[in-house]
């Protein structure tokens, strides 16, 4: 009989009245509304005892034995409540303690064996204090395993306390008597759970296959599998791809030679899960090389490198520190203790991929020069970590990555081709549209990864349901699939939440023929319908965020703290979330729907697809998403250190809260970001979208976003987009009728034509945005006048008319103190009077150029300046000082 019970959340106790406010046995506040209690839940289960204890009883006064058994229980009391389990009972000199229920929690099985590892360190701790109260130290053995249980109010009257029974309960008590003193094994269930994330060996025991837990991972989690229907999830159907991947590993290492496997497949056919299954294997066959994954993330989207050093903070251990200083610190530790150590530049380099830079940029940075240092310093990393031992490196969703990398994996391979190192990339079908260099790359395989076959998805429902799984059942969700295991996956968690699936402890029975409307995404509003008031809200809110999104946007979206954690645990257990770590944005916990179909069915929840937009009213659905959408959007704008995806994320939101004012500005900011990271095509995109709303509206605004846009075309060497959008500035100025963005657009519209070749079409733009400048008597933009006009000379080789005009525009960019400006003409000064010859003037102007570049901490321009005075030192004979400025 299911009769509602309420429970004590703290130490289990059941109340024995219906009003009963706080708990008989610890005196803790008791929830608000009674529960059923007999349910099948997924729980994990601890237990510990006290290794020897007979002979620690017969050498202790009874008083003696209770004083140390009650100071060791209150300390593992006190880090099972740290790490968000329950202490179920003690039995003699045995705990047992559960994870998971009452209430489901994010990684229960994590958590437990964190638990388990804990309670062994805090033994070893309190061992020092036990002796000198002139008791013995004590050791246990911990056994862990989790699965389904049922959960319960067992016993009579006073006792009657909550617990719970099944096969993971029995699994743990045997596991606890033959693990070893002082260490912890885990059962098949839970290492199901927890692979990836702790260092696992594998033992066989009296009661069977169990695992030794060595500790965590050093480098993090890897790629986290999909639990399924709270099982795991066992990998079918690709037993070929898997085994490519071993062979190919198997000649890396008998040839020493570098080769990339590109696995290629739709979201859902299970690219993550194969690169798992083998990082896993590897791990349990011990064997003996470096494993790094890194992923491709949307807030990383462009940024240079993103994905690699993703891979690589999780290889120094860095994902989840937060300060800069501290983390350039660490970096610098963890690079010595590898023997790899590079100092001054090249640190900074390697710190900058990790961070990158939120300072103007100008037009100072080169991308090709930055990308070619980091591309020489990841190489020389992974070639020193190669020289130990093999390097298995995984990048998951490279789809998302940059050109930049996509180049660096291309090096990598050319660079290390001696070395033993497997680069084994995911992604989806857009890669061969955004990256179609790295697709055909030497040394780069190709492997499609298509949906599984009929007789393959099956036996995947089988293995999840059993092997007596109703055919009917079966055959339906096969032929709805369409073979895509994600899909399988969506549609039996869509049966459990409608009720047609019902988890008894030994499997799952069916109680009635499913009647499932067509289409995923009324497959996903079933299961989001079925969803308690609470998760569903806070799921529907979720939804405006994205597929991705984290518990502070929520909160600000104001969803209540005092049940939200509860209502995610439940989202996770119900296999609608998963949770993400690390997380893109630091000190944030991160969740993922765990499907877009999802996504939509929680969006639009609520919603009267009857009712039209002349409906909102301060209640309806869709109004309360607009006021989420700009609440999600503030939120986003107050993370510290924003990047570019972060600003386009807010820029989204505030167009969806129908402000596009505000939306201009956001993916105008984006744009920014996106520049100063040296992010230059996903800069062009952000300013697009911000061009694209600003134009009918503000013309200043306007301007100021297409002469953005053509300064990022002409780093990238676009000429035509270039000159498109310098000729918009023009006809944008002569419209205004306004003479300063007339000079601006002129100046730009004559770098066009110089970077197109066409030095008289540029010559004459120049002197006629030189005459305006006569006019409106502007230093600033008549020195850039002049500095054009000299260049046009300069590139036509005559350098002697470009020289009166350089000195010009010199003596007018100091006299006004436009600094970066001055120094650039310096230099470019410089480089004239040395072509004419005239060493020793070339030498002193240079070395004003280097002074200033100096004070501006410009690295870039002072190298060149460098190299050209140590030129010139040469050719005066001194090579001492040519030696020094070239070193």
């Amino acid at each position: 009989m299911n009769t509602p019970t309420t429970i004590c959340k703290r130490c289990l106790d059941v109340a024995l009245a219906p009003d009963q406010r706080f708990c008989a046995g610890c005196g803790a506040e008791l929830p608000r509304e009674a529960a059923p209690t007999d349910a099948i839940r997924i729980a994990t289960v601890l237990f510990a005892d006290v290794a020897e204890f007979t002979q620690l009883s017969a050498r202790l006064s009874l008083e003696q034995l209770k004083t140390l058994m009650d100071t060791v229980f209150e300390r593992l009391y006190r880090v099972v409540l740290e790490h968000g389990g329950v202490v179920d009972k003690y039995i003699g000199d045995c705990v047992m303690a559960l994870f998971g229920v009452p209430d489901a929690g994010v990684d229960d099985a994590a958590r437990g064996v964190h638990a388990a590892l804990a309670m062994q360190g805090a033994l070893n701790e309190l061992g020092p204090a036990l002796e000198a109260e002139g008791l013995p130290a004590v050791r246990m053995r911990i056994g862990v395993d989790s699965g389904a249980v049922i959960t319960g109010a067992v016993g009579a009257g006073p006792q009657r306390r909550y617990t719970v029974m099944g096969p993971p309960v029995n699994r743990a008590a045997h596991l606890q008597q033959e693990a070893p003193v002082g260490s912890v094994f885990v059962g098949d269930g839970c290492q199901r759970r927890v692979r990836g994330q702790f260092r696992l060996e594998p033992r066989q025991g009296g009661s069977g296959l169990a695992y030794l837990v060595r500790g965590e991972r050093f480098g993090g989690r890897w790629l986290q599998p999909r639990e399924l229907l709270g099982g795991g999830n066992e990998l079918v159907g690709r037993s070929q791809q898997l085994a490519r991947m071993r062979d190919a590993l198997t000649e890396v290492i008998a040839e020493e030679r570098a080769q990339m496997l590109l696995f290629i497949g739709g979201p859902g056919v299970g690219k993550s899960r194969l690169a798992f299954e083998f990082l896993a294997t590897l791990e349990e066959e011990e064997r003996s090389v470096w494993r790094l994954v890194g992923r491709g993330q949307d807030l990383g989207r462009g940024v240079p490198f993103a994905v690699v050093a993703d891979a690589l903070q999780r290889l120094l251990h860095l994902e989840h520190v937060d300060d800069a200083s501290e983390r350039d610190a660490r970096l610098a530790g963890m690079l010595e203790a590898i023997g790899f150590a590079p100092a001054g530049r090249d640190l900074e380099t390697l710190q900058t991929i990790f961070d990158p830079p939120r300072s103007p940029a100008g037009a100072t940075v080169s991308i090709q020069i930055f990308a070619q240092r980091v591309m020489e310093l990841v190489a020389r990393l992974l070639d020193k970590i190669a020289e130990e031992r093999p390097v298995v490196l995984v990048l998951d969703d490279l789809q998302l990555c940059d050109g930049a990398t996509a180049q660096l994996l291309g090096y990598a391979l050319r660079r290390l081709a001696g070395r033993p190192l497997l680069l084994i990339g995911l992604a989806r079908p857009e890669v061969l549209d955004e990256h179609p260099q790295l697709v055909h790359a030497e040394r780069v395989r190709r492997v499609d990864l298509d949906s599984l076959d009929q007789r393959t998805a099956a036996k995947l429902v089988r293995r999840t349901l059993g092997e007596d799984a109703s055919t009917a059942l079966t055959e339906l969700v096969v032929e709805r699939a369409k073979g895509n295991p994600q899909q399988i996956e969506e549609l039996l968690r869509s049966f459990e939440s409608s009720g047609v699936l019902q988890r008894s402890v030994t499997g799952w029975r069916v109680s009635e023929a499913p009647d499932l409307p067509a289409g995923d995404e009324s497959v996903a509003r079933l299961r989001v319908e079925a969803l308690p008031a609470e998760p569903r809200a806070v799921l529907r809110r979720a939804a405006v965020i994205g597929r991705i999104f984290w518990r502070g946007a929520l909160v600000a979206l104001g969803c209540g703290e005092d049940v939200l954690d509860e209502a995610l645990a439940e989202l996770i257990r119900r296999e609608l979330l998963v949770a993400r770590e690390p997380s893109q944005l630091r000190g944030e916990l991160e969740f993922s729907f765990s499907s877009e179909a999802l996504v939509k069915a929680a969006y639009a929840d609520g919603e009267d697809p009857e009712r039209g937009d002349e409906a909102d009213d301060e209640r309806s659905p869709r109004l309360s998403r607009v006021r989420d959408h700009a609440a999600a959007a503030v939120w986003l704008c107050e993370r510290p250190d924003p990047s570019a995806a972060l600003w386009a994320e807010a820029g989204r939101q505030q167009l969806l809260a129908r402000d596009p004012t505000l939306a201009v500005e956001l993916f105008g900011r984006a744009g920014d970001t996106a520049f100063q990271a040296t992010a230059y095509v996903d800069a062009v995109d952000h300013y697009g979208r911000a061009i694209a709303l600003a134009e009918g509206g503000d013309r200043e605004r306007l301007f100021e976003l297409l002469a953005r846009r053509e300064r990022v075309l002409n780093a990238l060497g676009r000429w035509r987009e270039q000159r498109e959008d310098a000729e918009a500035l023009l006809a944008l100025a002569e419209q205004s009728q306004r003479r300063d963005w007339t000079i601006e657009a002129l100046l730009r519209l004559g770098r066009t034509s110089l970077n197109a070749g066409d030095h008289e079409a540029a010559l004459a733009t120049f002197e006629r945005a030189h005459a305006l400048c006569d006019e409106e008597r502007e230093p600033e933009p008549t020195a850039r006048a002049l500095r054009w006009r000299a260049l046009v000379h300069f590139n036509r080789s005559e350098h002697r008319q470009a020289l009166p005009l350089f000195e010009q525009a010199l003596h007018l960019a100091e006299a006004r103190k436009l600094v970066e400006l001055a120094a650039e003409l310096a230099y470019e000064m410089g480089v004239t009077v040395g072509t004419v010859g005239d060493y020793t003037r070339a030498v002193q102007v240079s070395e004003r150029a280097l002074e200033m570049f100096r004070q501006q901490r410009n690295a870039y321009q002072e190298a060149f300046c460098l190299g050209n005075l140590g030129c010139f030192h040469c050719y005066l004979g001194d090579y001492a000082r040519a030696v020094e400025a070239l070193e």
